[in-house]
């Protein structure tokens, strides 16, 4: 049974907006997950962090998304939880609202720290929070509002975990997101974990 606590750090960098760091912790017991953002962004931001083809996350494209992006301080914490035997899940927006989201969603947000199966062999060994690691380098290739993009993937795996995923532009253009295990703790969740404070 998955029992597991995981502290990140997650970096976004789309120029014009200045780079943003969200601290971010996921806990995971058995089939249920609930995931917490420590900046408050909105769900639709935290789902782009995984859905988003280029990899960079959600880019703000409107006044309103880079008025949201250039906010230097944080909104307040916003809550995400589920279980993978249901197809509903929650939301809970920094102003205390509560709504029902698809779980498919989120729990591929809260299952970004898990290894994929990789398809190729590891390009270099690393350690990362005492544990040792493979780098694994892929591409996202595809065409974004009928752009053609390629993005450089570089991920750090230990034990089963995805402990930092670094994504940029192959072009060498300024958009990148890195994903940063800051602490991992197996075993530690609890039932109330899973349920929103």
């Amino acid at each position: 049974m998955r029992n597991v606590r995981l502290d990140l750090l997650v970096t976004r960098t789309a120029p014009p907006a200045p780079a943003l760091s969200t601290p971010m912790t996921i806990w995971w017991l058995g089939e249920r997950y609930r995931v917490r953002d420590g900046y408050g962004r909105g769900y639709a931001e935290i789902v782009g962090d995984v859905t988003e083809p280029r990899g960079f996350g959600l880019v703000p494209r409107t006044i309103g998304e880079f008025m949201d992006a250039t906010a230097s301080t944080p909104r307040g914490e916003t809550d995400l939880w589920g279980d993978l035997a249901s197809p509903d899940a929650m939301v809970r927006e920094p102003s205390g609202r509560e709504w029902e989201a698809d779980s498919v969603d989120i729990a591929r947000v809260a299952g970004q720290v898990f290894a994929p199966r990789f398809s190729t062999a590891p390009t270099a060994r690393d350690s990362r929070l005492g544990r040792d690691a493979w780098e694994y380098r892929s591409f996202l290739e595809g065409r974004d509002n009928g752009v053609k993009f390629r993005s450089l993937v570089r991920t750090l795996v230990a034990d089963g975990y995805v402990l930092m995923r670094e994504v940029t532009d192959a072009r060498g253009g300024p958009m990148s997101r890195l994903m940063e295990v800051t602490e991992l703790d197996e075993g530690s969740v609890t039932e109330g974990d899973l349920r929103p404070s």
